[in-house]
């Protein structure tokens, strides 16, 4: 069968199937359009198939075809790891308006410590923007630092330190960090949207801290201050029906200078805070 007739036929939203086929044939989009009346081989209409079956069944694209753009960042993703998404982009950019202020013109080093990394998308990012930023990131999963390194040294970023620990466990307190950074688990465990979705295909550990959704919220915010200078700042993505508590918390163990950013949507996604009342 032509790629013509495969796009026309699959039942599925056309630029799905073309990222699909695009994957199983490893060509971009673009050649698709060049080339429709080429004939699939039977191993290639095999895989595509699969893949196309995998999709009909709800798995997102990016488990599919394993990757996923970040930051203008191409990364490896596979279902031991969160899905970067969108909004997470906003953590980046308020992260970098922040310190690329402080570094303007100097050539000061500025440490950082992100928990529960994942694909190592935010400290990727972080590190290919910024050379000169000294990051640490942690997860509580080999598997998931395993996509990570790969993902660093496919970016060729090198300033980044991958460590397995279950948040604060395997970082001294003598390490002290101008900012710690975190897109933790957030949704309530018997939240619906978690049978919903994409999210059926992630990585529940990724996804739910515990019975409210703000266990892990709390926990970082309540021991970070063991870890920051005393400039540094916590930055945290949160639910969009959150901000409130959240900024609650960090208001209930004592930061400062406390701010919430809203995303795209409108909707309140990142808050973050100083242990001293530091020009934010």
């Amino acid at each position: 069968m032509s790629i013509k007739n495969l796009l026309q036929n699959s039942g599925i939203d056309k630029f799905e199937t073309e990222i699909i086929l695009a994957y199983v044939l490893q060509v971009n989009r673009a050649y698709l359009h060049t080339y429709p009346e080429r004939e699939l081989t039977q191993q290639e209409y095999g895989k595509y198939f699969d893949n196309l079956q995998h999709r009909l069944s709800g798995m997102p694209v990016a488990y599919i075809i394993q990757q996923k753009e970040f930051w203008s960042l191409n990364l490896k993703i596979t279902q031991d790891v969160l899905i970067p998404r969108p909004e997470t982009e906003l953590l980046v950019e308020i992260i970098l308006d922040k310190f690329r202020a402080l570094t303007r013109g100097v050539s000061t080093t500025y440490r950082f410590l992100e928990l529960a990394t994942g694909s190592g998308a935010i400290s990727i990012a972080l590190a290919k923007d910024h050379p000169n930023f000294d990051i640490t990131a942690t997860d509580i999963s080999e598997k998931a630092l395993n996509i990570a390194r790969e993902n660093q040294q496919n970016n060729q970023t090198k300033n980044i330190k991958f460590i397995q620990s279950n948040w604060f466990a395997k970082i001294k307190t003598t390490e002290k960090f101008d900012a710690i950074i975190c897109n933790p688990p957030y949704i309530a465990e018997n939240d619906p949207h978690l049978t919903q979705g994409d999210l059926r295909f992630e990585p529940k550990i990724a996804l739910t801290p515990g019975k409210t959704g703000l266990e892990a919220i709390e926990h970082i915010i309540k021991n970070a201050k063991n870890y920051l200078l005393q400039s540094g700042r916590l930055f945290l993505e949160h639910g969009y029906d959150q901000g409130e508590k959240v900024a609650r918390l960090f208001q209930e163990n004592k930061y400062e200078q406390i701010k919430i950013k809203k995303d795209l949507k409108n909707l309140p996604r990142v808050t973050f805070g100083s242990l001293s009342d530091v020009q934010s």
